[in-house]
């Protein structure tokens, strides 16, 4: 089973989008891959209005965070992270989610490959 991290605009996708067969969190499971969540991109899934207003919203996403594996912040992501904020200037956020990936040696799986692509030494999902 291929282990990939998750970012949260796949997530995002997903929640907005009727027709979910065509996006890519639901080919990711079709695929069955091993989604991994990095605890920064369960805090984002949180921090939507449509989370705290909406009880469908909420139950999908507890539903979501039962099937994927949490990804706990470490020191190392933490000083990986503030490298890749200075190195490349990205906000701090995409910096955890990046130091997440590359620190666990697993491919990043995002719709906003910019943000991620100059990174050196981060796969990402293709």
């Amino acid at each position: 089973m291929r282990q990939v991290v998750v970012d949260s605009s796949v997530l995002i996708d997903f929640l907005r989008r009727e027709d979910k067969e065509e996006t890519l969190l639901y080919q990711l499971v079709e695929k069955d891959c091993e989604l991994k969540l990095p605890m920064i991109v369960c805090a984002e899934m949180y921090s939507g209005k449509s989370v705290w207003e909406n009880k469908a919203v909420s139950q999908l996403i507890k539903e979501w965070l039962r099937g994927m594996d949490l990804m706990v912040m470490s020191l190392k992501i933490c000083k990986g992270a503030g490298e890749i904020r200075a190195k490349y200037g990205i906000d701090l956020i995409d910096a955890v989610i990046a130091a997440t990936a590359k620190i666990n040696k697993l491919p990043l799986v995002t719709l906003n490959k910019k943000h991620f692509s100059m990174i050196k030494g981060l796969k990402l999902y293709l």
